[in-house]
């Protein structure tokens, strides 16, 4: 009898407007990223990226370009597939809704220097306010993970055509060396 009551009870909570009200479809939506991206989409691992505090169209565009597989991606390609227009637009909207948390990591500060430099004669313009700047064209990468950063400025130093960059970008970082990247990826990380 009391199994019974109790299970009766959990019924009842379970289709009373507050269960329906906790969770939002963006947010069921969005857990599904938490795996990889972190919970909230703040990131704990060494090198998946931070999406919570992107700026929305951003993240709607590169979840598109996912999805068209014109963006390079190991899994994200074959994830984003599995998503409707319509929940890559409600899954864009709920984490760029979220506080941008910086990601913590040791970080050595001769590199963090020599990439301050690198940036201030190369990067500024578009990357504003170190880094911290984003709009529907430039993430934030002031406080992203250090080694995502070192990869993705590798992968567009190579061109690749499944990874989409300005014509701009392209002239300046063909002009830097591995470790000048390295070094960028450090002062990013920071967050300074």
């Amino acid at each position: 009898m009391r199994k019974t009551l109790h299970g009766l009870g959990l019924m009842v909570y379970m289709i009373s407007p507050h269960a329906t009200q906790a969770v939002t479809d963006d947010e069921m939506l969005s857990v599904n990223c938490y795996g990889c991206h972190g919970p909230n989409g703040v990131s704990t691992g060494p090198s998946m990226p931070s999406i919570a505090g992107l700026e929305r169209r951003y993240l709607m565009k590169t979840m598109l370009n996912y999805k068209k597989g014109k963006r390079a991606s190991t899994i994200m390609n074959r994830i984003a597939l599995g998503y409707t227009v319509s929940d890559l637009r409600k899954i864009s909207g709920y984490f760029s809704a979220l506080e941008w948390t910086n990601t913590i990591a040791k970080l050595d500060e001769k590199r963090i220097l020599r990439g301050k430099k690198i940036h201030d004669d190369l990067c500024e313009e578009c990357h504003s306010e170190n880094g911290k700047y984003q709009d529907h064209e430039i993430p934030r990468i002031s406080g992203q993970v250090v080694n995502y950063l070192y990869l993705e400025m590798l992968f567009y130093q190579a061109g690749s055509k499944s990874m989409p960059q300005p014509d701009k970008m392209k002239g300046k970082i063909q002009t830097l060396e591995p470790e000048d990247l390295k070094d960028l990826s450090y002062f990013y990380a920071s967050g300074r």
